[in-house]
């Protein structure tokens, strides 16, 4: 789950403060922070998720990709360019048949 304080934030870089949060079998929701960017500043992020356990996650900072049920994440290796930085993603789709470069 991707969440943000208030909904005039979630996609505005100037004043966005997300967090990327999972909850698993028997436990309560955590705020995941490992592999993933800084909150201040980052828009909402936008999930796609393969019946593996591998997510990815879409926001103004890039793609980061999970292979550990969203414990962990990386920053995949896609250029990303500076104006969107400036923006938000709305919507993201991930090829599920190939392996992504990291």
């Amino acid at each position: 789950m991707s969440a943000a304080p208030h909904p005039f934030k979630a996609y505005d870089p100037a004043r966005a403060e997300s967090a990327i949060y999972r909850k698993s079998a028997g436990s309560v929701w955590a705020e995941v922070r490992d592999g993933l960017p800084e909150g201040k500043g980052t828009t909402v992020s936008v999930l796609a998720v393969n019946g593996a356990g591998v997510f990815w996650a879409a926001n103004n900072r890039g793609v980061h990709r999970s292979d550990h049920g969203g414990r962990r994440w990386e920053q995949l290796a896609i250029q990303w360019p500076e104006e969107y930085a400036r923006s938000n993603v709305l919507a993201f789709a991930a090829h599920l048949g190939e392996r992504h470069p990291r």
